[in-house]
């Protein structure tokens, strides 16, 4: 009987010690690595975002007027994409659109956001606009080209 209860308190005391511990992870439903089991953020948790560039009709028909034929988006330096004069949007596309410059899944590591510089260059490589914009972790950021 003594040892039945000895083996019963070393059983709840291993239990109560055991259920202190909480679950390590990451606990910001923005994070890509999500865990919706943790207890106790581990400092684990990496971002990504994306973005679409687009414009309306207005700056579409200043394109055309001015002769421009093509425009090129470029990136922190790097370009990203083209956007025809002939084409417009009358809505805001999303991050998935395959007719807007998109930068649909940027990796942006353990910070939640990151500021970026764009620049519009037109076919001569003549600048049209230029201007910074922010991804935030698994949001879509739109930046409508104006010119």
């Amino acid at each position: 009987m003594k040892n039945l209860l000895i083996l019963l308190s070393i059983v709840a005391i291993s239990m109560s010690a055991g259920s202190c511990k909480k679950v390590p992870g990451c606990m910001d439903q923005d994070a890509d690595n999500y865990n919706f089991e943790a207890e106790e953020d581990d400092g684990t948790c990496y971002y990504s975002g994306g973005a679409v560039f687009y414009h309306d009709q207005a700056t579409a028909q200043h394109y055309l007027d001015d002769g421009i034929t093509q425009t090129k988006v470029f990136v922190d330096g790097t370009i990203e994409g083209y956007l025809s004069p002939n084409t417009h949007w009358s809505f805001i596309p999303d991050c998935n659109s395959t007719t807007a410059v998109t930068i649909p899944n940027y990796g942006l590591a353990s910070a939640k956001s990151k500021t970026f510089t764009y620049q519009v260059k037109d076919q001569n490589n003549q600048l049209l606009t230029s201007g910074t914009f922010t991804i935030y972790g698994n949001q879509c950021t739109a930046v409508e080209v104006i010119y």
